[in-house]
């Protein structure tokens, strides 16, 4: 998030989480006194798995033209992994709200979208630059676990009852042996 750190694509990485951000503008002129009526956001949150991942968000009201855009952004990895909204995370933040910004509902991922708005998330926000503002949001990168050295199996035999475990023991034909086998987990 430093001077020139938003990019429209990203290389996700296992356990980093991202940071998404929508600007929201109503673009009429001061003068005119229009107010976007039912401001939404929404966030399509892909829900494939793959090596690129997109995440598109939409911005409506009911009174603009046109009354929906959108712009998408994609993670990449050579690996496949999937995404996950991280609850909590969305925020608004303008003029009113300052650095402090402001909660808005977990909603922004259902179809429906959650309302934002200038003073608050009443969905209205007036026309011009000053009335402007950033909604931001958290997405997690999920990979599957690697396959590691993060457990051991060893395997003793001895003879039918005896409980006397070896790695080595000549059987003799027709002789039953016992086996016993461990696995230990030594990852998380």
């Amino acid at each position: 998030t430093a001077a020139g750190g938003w990019q429209n694509s990203v290389v996700a990485q296992p356990g980093h989480e991202y940071l998404v951000r929508v600007y929201i503008h109503n673009n009429a002129a001061a003068n005119l006194n229009l107010v976007a009526q039912n401001t939404r956001v929404t966030a399509a949150l892909s829900t494939t798995t793959g090596k690129s991942v997109p995440i598109t968000a939409y911005l409506s009201a009911d009174n603009a033209s046109p009354q929906k855009v959108w712009a998408d952004v994609s993670l990449t990895s050579a690996q496949d992994f999937n995404i996950a909204y991280i609850p909590g995370s969305t925020m608004f933040y303008n003029n009113v709200t300052g650095q402090a910004g402001r909660s808005v509902s977990d909603s922004i991922v259902n179809p429906g979208g959650a309302l934002v708005g200038y003073q608050s998330n009443d969905g209205k926000i007036p026309g011009c630059f000053q009335y402007a503002g950033y909604l931001t949001f958290k997405v997690k990168a999920q990979f599957a676990p690697t396959a590691s050295a993060d457990f051991t199996v060893s395997k003793t035999v001895s003879k039918h009852g005896a409980n006397q475990w070896v790695e080595n023991y000549v059987a003799q034909p027709g002789e039953t042996v016992d086996y016993l086998l461990k696995y230990r987990n030594m990852g998380t």
